[in-house]
């Protein structure tokens, strides 16, 4: 007619392979200080299997709590019992209730077939799990409603709600965690707040997260596999994302609506079905050191009034554009680079604006940000430089490298007109490049182009292309390499020196003085950075070891071509 087991005062007591069964009151109830430890037992068919409150504690060891009327657990009045390796299921509620500043330590513990959620936190109940499995309630795996807490190293998956649920001011803390196959992976909304690491989250039903009038930050973690948007941010919801990748989500990677906001570090955004992100509803968004590439729709779509600005990101290779902006929207391109998307690098309506912006550095010396016009009437119109660009247009195929040439001219000559304005740079450019691709690809012709176009421009003293591989650099004799290489430097010396299958300098062993000549090159590609570019050619996975290799080349080659095999 009671509890199967009363424990209060302070009370210690040991129950090993016991059954606790068909008690009207919870099968365990503890409270008052009370220690009990439970081994290897089961506990079922009771109004609670447990109940812990008023500072009570417990330890239950490898136990099986099941079949409950009510919550299977139920913790609170700061009641903090501790469960090791035990099966939690079946309850008629939820199978864990931690409420009324109620805590608890859940460690390797399988929580399981409920018809109300899992695990359920309100009212400042704060408990920890961690290396626990939660899965297949009829509703949230973990739902939080006035409540905290954290799980960490823990799989929340195949639940019919979302697998955690996060709502009235909550905050939960979410580490080296996967949540898949849920309904939706992670729900925030009414000014909950959710701290997302190092997680996997992914083939959730609809989106991975989703935040309204709430808040979260995301960090160390990957979102990819959702049947719509893998991250949404709506109704004034504010996201802050460090070091995440977004991919093969059935929409869009992120999108950020209806007011929100959204801040992106160091994040990749790729192979989406539809946009990489999609900022709408005057939102705004700001992504630093960020890559979007290879959406099927566009890279970054930006609409009705929205604001976005991306920050040293690259936006390249969608199947249709790189920046779309519609709807009275604003973009900002601060030192980023568009290039390669399908069918154009910008679609801009009318009413809509594109920035390219350049962090530069006046007179005084204090830096500023300075709008580069990239128009047509940049382009220099000086003979050997038209003679330079009809042969370049000349060459069969080539379409992108066409495109990314001009695109590196018009800004060099926006950084150009920016010194006639009385305004410099925050560094001077670097012009030495690498050219990737199979032989006969066009690398030599296109780098002979190159010395005509920047000679053109003004940026070296000479057109000439002085060619030259390995055959020509390296010699049998200690001294000899470097005295070759000194003298092809000094022959380039104001124009463009090109060396072919320049890998081929480090790939000759111990003994091989291609060394010398990759230790003499780099020296002279910083010291004559002014009256000298340096290109470097190459298959591109032996170029990629190459300056994985050599840190001082990788720092000097700025630009990259990558060549491709012509298709007719």
């Amino acid at each position: 007619e009671g509890n199967g087991l009363f424990a209060s005062k302070k009370a210690k007591v040991l129950f090993s392979n016991c059954e606790f069964f068909g008690n009207k009151n919870p099968g365990i109830f503890i409270d008052d200080e009370a220690n009990p430890v439970i081994k290897d037992s089961k506990i079922y068919n009771s109004t609670n299997g447990i109940n812990v409150g008023s500072n009570g504690k417990g330890q239950f060891e490898r136990c099986e709590i099941y079949n409950s009327s009510m919550p299977n657990v139920v913790i609170k009045e700061q009641g903090n019992p501790t469960l090791i390796e035990c099966s939690i299921f079946d309850s008629q509620s939820n199978n864990v209730y931690v409420f009324n500043k109620g805590f608890g330590f859940f460690n390797k513990c399988k929580i399981f077939k409920s018809s109300m959620p899992n695990v359920a936190i309100t009212s400042n109940g704060n408990p920890v799990f961690t290396h626990c499995e939660v899965y297949d309630s009829e509703k949230n795996g973990i739902y939080i409603y006035k409540g905290h807490g954290q799980i960490n190293k823990c799989k929340v998956f195949n639940n019919s709600y979302p697998g955690i649920a996060i709502s009235d001011k909550s905050t939960f803390v979410v580490e080296d965690c996967e949540i898949f196959d849920n309904n939706t992976g992670v729900f925030i909304d009414s000014d909950g707040n959710v701290d997302l690491k190092k997680c996997d989250i992914y083939h959730n039903g609809e989106q991975n997260i989703l935040i309204e009038h709430a808040a979260g930050s995301i960090h160390d973690s990957r979102l990819y596999g959702a049947m719509k948007d893998s991250l949404v941010v709506n109704e004034q919801g504010n996201v802050t994302v460090h070091n995440t990748n977004f991919y093969d989500n059935a929409e869009c990677g992120l999108l950020i609506s209806n007011e929100s906001y959204g801040k992106l570090i160091n994040c990749k955004v790729y192979q989406n079905k539809e946009q990489g992100i999609y900022v709408n509803g005057q939102s705004r968004a700001e992504l630093t050191y960020c890559e979007l590439y290879r959406n099927e729709d566009s890279n970054v779509y930006v609409r009705n009034q929205s604001d976005v600005t991306l920050d040293v990101c690259t936006v390249r290779h969608s199947n249709t554009y790189g920046v779309e902006v519609d709807e009275e929207a604003n973009v900002t391109l601060l030192d980023t680079k568009v290039y390669r998307n399908e069918t154009d690098n910008y679609l801009i309506s009318e009413n809509s604006v594109v920035k390219k912006m350049e962090k530069v550095r006046g007179v005084g010396g204090k830096e500023e940000t300075i709008e580069i016009h990239a128009d047509e009437e940049f382009m220099p119109k000086s003979e050997i430089f038209n003679e330079g660009m009809q042969k370049l247009n000349s060459m069969i195929g080539l379409t992108e490298i066409k495109e990314e040439i001009k695109n590196f001219i018009m800004e060099l000559q926006g950084r150009k007109k920016l010194e006639s304005r009385g305004v410099y740079t925050s560094s001077k450019p670097t012009l030495h490049m690498m050219f990737t691709g199979s032989p006969g690809t066009g690398k030599t012709e296109v780098a002979r182009i190159m010395a005509k176009l920047l000679y053109g421009m003004g940026m070296i003293e000479s057109n000439k292309c002085v060619e030259a591989d390995r055959s020509t650099i390296v010699a049998k004799y200690i001294g000899h390499t470097e005295d070759n290489m000194k003298r092809l430097v000094k022959e380039a010396m104001g124009g463009v020196l090109f060396i072919d299958e320049a890998y081929a300098l480090a790939n000759g062993g111990e003994n091989d003085f291609g060394k010398e000549a990759v230790d003499v090159l780099i020296k002279a590609m910083e010291d004559n950075r002014d009256n000298l570019v340096v290109i470097l050619a190459g298959y591109q996975t032996d170029m990629d070891e190459l300056l994985k290799m050599n840190e001082g080349l990788k720092k000097r080659v700025l630009f990259t071509l990558e060549l491709s095999d012509y298709k007719p």
